[in-house]
């Protein structure tokens, strides 16, 4: 099965030695790269310790290269990296008897590292940088999501809480690579295990954004360049592989399915995308959205509204920073609609071949916004 973000949890299979990502030289825009603060780990069950900022990050691709930016920027990382995860301290303090992982590498709530970064002012900042494995659409759904932003909250003391990650795209104007920052967010629930959290339908709005400034400058001289890996050759072959994995796609062509938030010629410079106020969505289950009945979210994502109702209870500020992972997939070819199974495969391969990139720009984009407190 293809992975997406909703079935990404742990490490994509080693694939071969695809492009690295690249050493970040902070000095061409004069910052340096984050210190990491080692010495204060007591143990799984140990209270968090205190930071002024959490940032929490989801999916192997998003923590790879969240990793990458925050603490290990000197050298190159590829996708199939996995040295550096070792570091990274298990939180599972207060975990419920009955909360299970998903996977067989760490137990739930997660993994932490704490750094301190160089902010605007001559301030430093401690942030908490938060690999979270406890998932709304996944056991303990809401309630266990809940608590751990609760604990994370509590706990480190912070006065912003950020989660960074992929996301799905909701209009045509937002490109594979793309980084959306919200400050709101909206809740849709399908499964009967969330619905009686009194979740559902609730829209939440932050009252601080972050500043811009450093958001054009970072774009510039760092963000990946997504057209050196999207080439119509790669998509050929992500077509080929997706026809022999459901012969209902056999009739569809490339330019059935490549559109411009896909197309190569559109990527070769990705861009933030600041949208103070606009809510994205949050839901339990894998949406992909079709035309213009997306439009009015900022984009499309599986855990962040949650992440701000519980912040708004206590007076935390909140921001969501998303990359375009998977963009909007077209609902029609040749005047007949696409089998929304088909739609799957084709974004969850998009997904699987340039989420690790994508992820990229987004943990850039969340340091400058960090970096301009």
């Amino acid at each position: 099965m293809e992975k997406n973000r909703f079935t990404d949890t742990y490490r994509t299979q080693n694939t071969g030695k695809p492009l690295p990502l690249p050493i970040i030289d902070w000095t061409r825009i004069g910052y340096t790269a984050p210190t990491v603060i080692s010495g204060e780990y007591d143990g799984s069950s140990a209270p968090l310790p205190k930071a002024d900022v959490v940032v929490i990050t989801w999916t192997s691709a998003e923590w790879n290269a969240f990793d990458h930016v925050f603490v290990n920027s000197g050298s190159t990382r590829y996708p199939d990296d996995r040295d550096w995860e070792h570091a990274w301290h298990t939180y599972s303090r207060n975990v419920p008897s009955s909360m299970t992982s998903d996977n067989t590498t760490a137990p739930l709530w997660g993994l932490y590292r704490v750094i301190e970064m160089k902010a605007s002012k001559k301030k430093t900042i401690r942030v908490l940088l938060f690999k979270c494995d406890t998932h709304l659409a996944h056991p303990p759904y809401a309630s266990g999501l809940e608590q751990i932003t609760n604990q994370l909250i509590d706990e480190t003391g912070c006065s912003w809480i950020w989660s960074i990650g992929t996301a799905g795209g909701a209009k045509e104007s937002e490109n594979l690579g793309d980084v959306v920052i919200t400050n709101a967010g909206h809740i849709q629930l399908k499964l009967s295990e969330n619905l009686s959290s009194g979740l559902n339908n609730k829209t939440v709005k932050g009252t601080a954004f972050p500043s811009t400034k450093l958001f054009n400058t970072v774009q510039r001289h760092f963000f990946f360049d997504m057209a050196t890996v999207v080439t119509w050759p790669v998509l050929s072959s992500m077509l080929e592989e997706l026809q022999q994995q459901d012969s209902g796609a056999k009739s569809l062509t490339l330019s059935d399915l490549v559109n411009p938030p896909l197309d190569p010629k559109n990527l070769k410079q990705s861009k933030i995308l600041p949208k103070d106020g606009q809510p994205l969505l949050t839901t339990d289950f894998y949406y992909i959205a079709s035309g213009a009945e997306a439009a009015k979210w900022s984009v499309l994502e599986m855990d962040d509204a949650v992440i701000g109702y519980v912040a708004q209870q206590k007076k935390t500020s909140f921001c969501f920073s998303r990359n375009i992972s998977d963009p909007i997939v077209p609902a029609k070819a040749k005047g007949k609609t696409i089998d929304n199974s088909i739609r799957g495969d084709w974004s969850s391969a998009v997904y699987t071949r340039f989420g690790f990139y994508t992820s990229f720009n987004g943990a850039l984009a969340t340091w400058a916004a960090l970096t301009a407190m």
